[in-house]
């Protein structure tokens, strides 16, 4: 199955792609997925509308469907709207020219030389992936990478993907973007007080995720809301 997605036994640190054909094959088997959910809730007749609600009030939701608005009361709710990746703060370029991981597998060409900001997992597994691609990766972090992890782990982690190709900075910040032509962007990167431009196709954004509570009109419902937009 593993070569149906470009897997190479014999060199398992590269793949053989098409990047079209890899995301294809990505997209549907997500989509493969959503569709076994849709029918296990239809044979528990659940129904399920593909809708964003927001609160009215505590007992009552709004939502627009089929162009039609309607109104859904309940005795009881659960709010599991989940979250969207957050955007690089202080740079407007960087969320103009900017992907996010949830990105990645959506684009239509080749990501090329990537940036990858960002030194939580997510960062790191999409660093190594496009790396075990084939494509030139430079991650960066503000601080070192993993560092809510084991340190030996995590040092041994960012060891073998340098030892593989990948380019690692740590104390790492961008500080400005500019788009030079079509897929090239030049971004200024700041280490201590060194300042540092590299050329890439892509910049990824993986620095976490967040909610958006004021989109779902939580506070209708009298729903408190933490700092953190934690619930």
């Amino acid at each position: 199955m593993l070569e149906d997605y470009g897997w190479n036994a014999e060199n398992p640190t590269k793949y053989n792609h098409d990047w079209n054909t890899l995301r294809g094959s990505v997209q549907s088997y997500i989509k493969g997925i959503n569709f076994s959910y849709n029918s296990m809730m239809a044979e528990i007749d659940a129904d399920y509308i593909n809708a964003m609600a927001k609160f009215k009030d505590s007992k009552s939701v709004s939502f627009t469907f089929a162009d039609t608005e309607y109104e859904l009361k309940a005795k009881n709710f659960v709010i599991a709207a989940g979250n969207r990746p957050k955007h690089y703060p202080g740079i407007p370029e960087l969320a103009k020219y900017a992907i996010t991981s949830d990105d990645i597998f959506s684009l239509k060409e080749d990501p090329g030389k990537t940036l990858v900001i960002g030194g939580g997992y997510i960062a790191l597994e999409c660093a190594g992936f496009l790396n075990g691609l084939g494509k030139e990766v430079i991650m960066i972090n503000r601080s070192s990478f993993l560092r809510v992890m084991d340190n030996d782990i995590a040092f041994k982690i960012v060891d073998d993907m340098e030892a593989n190709g990948v380019k690692a900075m740590t104390n790492t910040v961008p500080v400005g973007v500019k788009k030079l032509g079509e897929k090239l962007y030049e971004v200024e990167l700041k280490t201590g007080d060194e300042i540092k431009k590299v050329e890439v196709n892509t910049i990824m954004v993986a620095i976490g995720r967040e909610v958006n509570p004021e989109s779902m009109g939580l506070s209708n419902a009298g729903v408190e809301v933490s700092k953190s937009l934690k619930v």
